[in-house]
Protein backbone atom coordinates (compact mmCIF):
# COMPACT_ATOMS: atom_id res chain seq x y z
CA UNK A 1 0.00 0.00 0.00
CA UNK A 2 1.45 3.31 -0.77
CA UNK A 3 0.22 5.70 2.16
CA UNK A 4 1.93 8.60 -0.22
CA UNK A 5 -0.63 8.05 -2.84
CA UNK A 6 -3.18 11.11 -3.29
CA UNK A 7 -6.07 9.29 -2.02
CA UNK A 8 -4.54 8.85 1.34
CA UNK A 9 -3.60 12.35 2.05
CA UNK A 10 -6.87 13.85 1.06
CA UNK A 11 -8.74 10.90 3.72
CA UNK A 12 -6.23 11.99 6.46
CA UNK A 13 -7.34 15.89 5.65
CA UNK A 14 -10.88 14.79 5.77
CA UNK A 15 -11.02 12.90 8.82
CA UNK A 16 -8.94 15.58 10.23
CA UNK A 17 -11.45 18.03 9.32
CA UNK A 18 -13.77 15.55 10.88
CA UNK A 19 -12.20 15.39 14.31
CA UNK A 20 -12.06 18.75 14.33
CA UNK A 21 -15.99 19.41 13.80
CA UNK A 22 -16.82 16.96 16.00
CA UNK A 23 -14.55 18.73 19.18
CA UNK A 24 -15.82 22.18 18.69
CA UNK A 25 -19.94 20.62 17.91
CA UNK A 26 -19.54 19.05 21.14
CA UNK A 27 -17.88 22.78 22.69
CA UNK A 28 -20.26 24.22 21.51
CA UNK A 29 -22.98 22.65 22.93
CA UNK A 30 -21.75 22.30 26.54
CA UNK A 31 -21.56 26.02 25.87
CA UNK A 32 -25.24 26.15 25.56
CA UNK A 33 -26.36 23.79 27.70
CA UNK A 34 -24.16 25.44 30.51
CA UNK A 35 -25.95 28.91 29.59
CA UNK A 36 -29.34 27.62 29.76
CA UNK A 37 -29.16 26.01 33.06
CA UNK A 38 -32.14 26.64 35.46
CA UNK A 39 -33.04 25.28 38.95
CA UNK A 40 -33.82 21.81 37.96
CA UNK A 41 -31.14 21.11 35.49
CA UNK A 42 -28.25 22.77 37.72
CA UNK A 43 -28.29 19.22 39.18
CA UNK A 44 -27.67 16.85 36.09
CA UNK A 45 -24.69 19.50 34.66
CA UNK A 46 -23.61 19.03 38.72
CA UNK A 47 -23.44 14.69 37.85
CA UNK A 48 -21.84 15.33 34.48
CA UNK A 49 -19.18 16.99 35.88
CA UNK A 50 -18.45 15.50 39.06
CA UNK A 51 -19.57 12.19 37.92
CA UNK A 52 -16.88 9.45 37.06
CA UNK A 53 -14.64 9.77 33.74
CA UNK A 54 -15.99 7.89 30.85
CA UNK A 55 -13.71 5.73 28.44
CA UNK A 56 -14.90 7.59 25.44
CA UNK A 57 -17.34 5.34 24.18
CA UNK A 58 -14.55 2.50 23.78
CA UNK A 59 -16.00 -0.79 23.39
CA UNK A 60 -15.47 -2.65 27.27
CA UNK A 61 -16.32 -5.93 29.68
CA UNK A 62 -15.68 -4.73 32.96
CA UNK A 63 -13.82 -7.73 35.36
CA UNK A 64 -15.77 -10.53 36.11
CA UNK A 65 -16.52 -12.36 39.37
CA UNK A 66 -17.21 -15.96 38.63
CA UNK A 67 -18.29 -18.30 41.59
CA UNK A 68 -16.74 -21.25 41.82
CA UNK A 69 -17.64 -24.75 42.22
CA UNK A 70 -16.16 -24.41 46.21
CA UNK A 71 -17.81 -21.47 46.72
CA UNK A 72 -14.88 -19.23 46.39
CA UNK A 73 -15.09 -16.20 43.89
CA UNK A 74 -12.28 -15.68 40.75
CA UNK A 75 -11.49 -12.11 38.95
CA UNK A 76 -11.81 -13.31 35.49
CA UNK A 77 -9.93 -9.96 33.58
CA UNK A 78 -8.67 -10.89 30.50
CA UNK A 79 -9.85 -11.23 26.99
CA UNK A 80 -9.16 -14.66 26.62
CA UNK A 81 -10.33 -15.57 30.10
CA UNK A 82 -13.54 -13.50 29.93
CA UNK A 83 -14.96 -14.80 26.17
CA UNK A 84 -14.01 -19.14 27.71
CA UNK A 85 -15.96 -17.57 30.93
CA UNK A 86 -19.09 -16.50 28.75
CA UNK A 87 -18.54 -19.46 26.33
CA UNK A 88 -18.85 -22.16 29.37
CA UNK A 89 -21.77 -20.38 30.81
CA UNK A 90 -24.12 -19.38 28.07
CA UNK A 91 -23.23 -22.65 25.83
CA UNK A 92 -24.04 -25.84 27.56
CA UNK A 93 -22.01 -28.65 26.93
CA UNK A 94 -23.29 -31.69 24.92
CA UNK A 95 -24.40 -34.18 26.93
CA UNK A 96 -23.99 -38.33 26.36
CA UNK A 97 -27.23 -39.69 24.40
CA UNK A 98 -29.03 -41.28 26.99
CA UNK A 99 -29.77 -44.92 26.23
CA UNK A 100 -33.74 -44.57 27.08
CA UNK A 101 -33.80 -42.11 24.38
CA UNK A 102 -31.80 -44.21 21.57
CA UNK A 103 -34.54 -46.82 22.07
CA UNK A 104 -36.57 -44.90 19.80
CA UNK A 105 -40.14 -45.59 21.74
CA UNK A 106 -41.96 -42.02 21.38
CA UNK A 107 -45.55 -41.24 22.30
CA UNK A 108 -48.01 -41.27 19.49
CA UNK A 109 -48.51 -38.15 17.83
CA UNK A 110 -51.09 -35.61 19.28
CA UNK A 111 -51.96 -34.24 15.67
CA UNK A 112 -50.90 -34.53 12.43
CA UNK A 113 -48.24 -32.06 11.38
CA UNK A 114 -48.78 -29.64 8.40
CA UNK A 115 -46.46 -27.32 7.15
CA UNK A 116 -46.59 -23.48 7.62
CA UNK A 117 -48.72 -22.26 4.75
CA UNK A 118 -47.63 -18.39 3.08
CA UNK A 119 -50.88 -16.86 3.86
CA UNK A 120 -50.79 -17.92 7.90
CA UNK A 121 -47.07 -16.41 7.51
CA UNK A 122 -48.79 -13.34 6.37
CA UNK A 123 -51.81 -13.14 8.73
CA UNK A 124 -48.88 -13.66 11.57
CA UNK A 125 -47.28 -10.47 10.28
CA UNK A 126 -50.64 -8.53 9.65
Amino acid sequence: MDTQDLVHQIHKAKRNTYSSMIKCTKKVHWEDFLASLDDRSVWTAHRYVTGEPTDGGRTHMPTLRVMQADGSIQDVETNTDKSKMLCDTLFLKPIAEDASEASGEFLAPKFKYKPITNSQIKQAIA
